[in-house]
């Protein structure tokens, strides 16, 4: 009774025209209410002393709050559960219940409008259902004021996309440390964010706050996240903290990877282009890398383009007849540098079982006699007949 009392107030002023009811008459109706069950259980929604269908936001998300006080809810796992439903439908009215304070170690909570959310910005570029998962629950623990666990899907998030991102660059998994930092490291050659990539010294500032940025969110994971014994409780602005910056570092990596990936992809197509239409196949390595076209293609990429490319053509150049034959060994002719000892192994293979793939005799003797310490660093991993 209190707790609508200090919403609506019990007795009606004498001036409104309105029968007074004083707060001992509201607690016999409603004890009677319970003893008797002869009112019906949404009699509060309807009531026009309370006017909660009429009345503004304000005075509802009131009455939701309080709903949840812990002199009202003792049980805080069915606060919880109440918190996260509540906002599932407030959402849609910009809208959401948090925790305010504490009284007696239990949350009391208050109402307030969505800030704009920190999102993937185009989020058909992750293909990782592991990555979507942690995402919605980065964004469902926050909602239910489970702020341990949204720290730890924050963590997670950012060990996903690091995960993803070193398998779409190489076609492997990304054996994990358990450490983003030295994860990270994995990656950041892959995606061109090494500092010793860039020659502008600002850009080298900003890469080494990223890798404080997620070597921090590490930290604030052990620190205050479910996965170990907590050192202090995480409220809001510390869980929404960690959470918009995993998104926003996991957004860029996508952002990057697009970019590098369009980079790459536009000097694989000139690239095959060239290669397919003109006699230029056929030449010698040497004479290959010194013709203009070719040459002015390598000149504008780095080995971080050779190597997507050398890796699109090995899991994803199909070789049908013998012109593609010709097409697709110039090519790694061309990249016969850039070549790593699995790639070989996974040619050789293809050629064993594909009869249009005639020059790959010829191409191994080239890379056995350019390369002869790869070559039999090759032969003891594997066959390469």
């Amino acid at each position: 009774m209190t707790k609508l009392n200090s919403l609506v107030g019990f007795s009606t002023s004498p001036n409104s025209g309105q029968r007074t009811v004083d707060s001992r008459t509201w607690l016999k109706t409603f004890l009677s209410i319970i003893a008797n069950l002869d009112w019906n259980d949404d009699w509060v929604y309807t009531d026009d002393r309370l006017g909660l269908m009429r009345c503004d936001d304000l005075k509802f998300l009131g009455f939701l709050c309080e709903m949840l006080h812990p002199v009202v809810r003792p049980d805080l796992a069915e606060t919880r559960e109440l918190v996260a439903m509540f906002n599932q439908h407030l959402e849609a009215d910009g809208y959401e219940i948090c925790e305010s304070g504490y009284i007696s170690k239990r949350p009391i909570f208050a109402a307030r409008t969505i800030s704009i959310a920190v999102t993937i910005s185009d989020a058909d570029r992750i293909t990782s259902d592991y990555v979507r998962e942690q995402l919605a629950k980065c964004d469902a623990k926050l909602r239910s004021a489970d702020y341990d666990g949204a720290i730890t899907s924050a963590r997670t998030l950012i060990e996903g996309v690091l995960a993803e991102i070193h398998e779409r660059c190489t076609g492997t998994g990304l054996d994990g440390s358990g450490a983003l930092l030295t994860d990270f490291k994995k990656v950041k050659e892959m995606l061109n964010l090494a500092e010793h990539q860039q020659a502008e010294e600002s850009l080298k500032g900003l890469l080494r706050s990223l890798s404080s940025a997620i070597d921090g969110i590490d930290s604030l994971s052990n620190k205050l996240g479910d996965r170990h014994r907590r050192v202090f409780k995480p409220q809001r602005h510390h869980a929404k903290f960690v959470v918009d910056s995993a998104i926003a570092v996991s957004d860029f990596f996508y952002s990057t990877l697009e970019y590098q990936t369009n980079r790459w992809c536009k000097v694989r197509d000139e690239l095959l282009k060239v290669l397919d239409e003109s006699d230029i196949r056929f030449l010698s390595t040497e004479d290959l890398l010194s013709e203009p076209r070719i040459a002015r293609l390598l000149s504008g990429s780095d080995t971080l383009i050779r190597r997507f490319i050398k890796n699109d053509l090995i899991k994803n150049y199909g070789v049908p007849n013998y012109r593609e034959n010709d097409v697709y060994f110039a090519a790694l002719r061309i990249l016969l540098s850039d070549l790593e000892i699995n790639d070989v192994l996974v040619v050789a293979e293809e050629a064993r079982n594909n009869g249009q793939m005639i020059r790959w005799k010829g191409f191994r003797e080239e890379l056995k006699s350019k390369r002869p310490d790869f070559f039999q660093a090759a032969q003891k991993r594997g066959s390469v007949d």
